[in-house]
């Protein structure tokens, strides 16, 4: 088994740094994702991060890990 797919084994497991390292492929994706325009008082206009959806799509995707089977698969020649 490859050094990879030992990772990705070890995340639907639910081993901490196999996900956080899932989590960490996808974080300039999630990050992406939640990029809201906020309006100051001024009037200037700024992209920030919405952190509660931020939190919550990484739950989402962890959740949905753990739930993932990965299966061997042998193909015959």
């Amino acid at each position: 088994m490859s050094k990879r797919k030992n990772k990705l084994v070890l995340a639907t497991q639910g081993d901490p740094q196999a996900l956080e390292q899932v989590i960490r492929h996808y974080r300039p994706y999630i990050l992406s994702l939640c990029r809201r325009e906020y309006i100051a008082e001024n009037g200037n206009v700024s992209i920030v991060c919405d952190n509660e959806l931020k939190l919550r799509l990484e739950a989402k995707l962890m959740a949905k890990i753990l739930l993932f089977d990965i299966r061997e698969r042998t193909y015959k020649t």
